[in-house]
């Protein structure tokens, strides 16, 4: 099966941060590896996908370029206790 590049939202407990831990996203290669990440601390996936919507539109402008493939999302799962 061929590998795709993904998104990726983890929960992550930042220093200074004893009770709720926060989202990061990382966009990963079909090869692997890690292109891009943001290690800024979301509170929840909601506003973790703005943070991917505001580099994309950065990037490409409000509309995407033909032939890009929209990455598959991942995660981040139940958020810890």
């Amino acid at each position: 099966m061929k590998r795709k590049p993904k998104i990726e939202y983890y929960w992550v407990h930042m220093a200074g941060m004893t009770v709720n831990p926060a989202v990061n996203w990382r966009l990963v290669g079909a090869n692997g590896e890690v292109m891009c990440q943001s290690t800024q601390g979301f509170r929840d996936k909601t506003d973790a996908r703005r943070s991917v919507d505001a580099v994309t539109s950065t990037l490409f402008g409000r509309a995407s370029p033909d032939g890009l493939e929209v990455p598959r999302e991942v995660g981040p799962g139940r958020k810890p206790k």
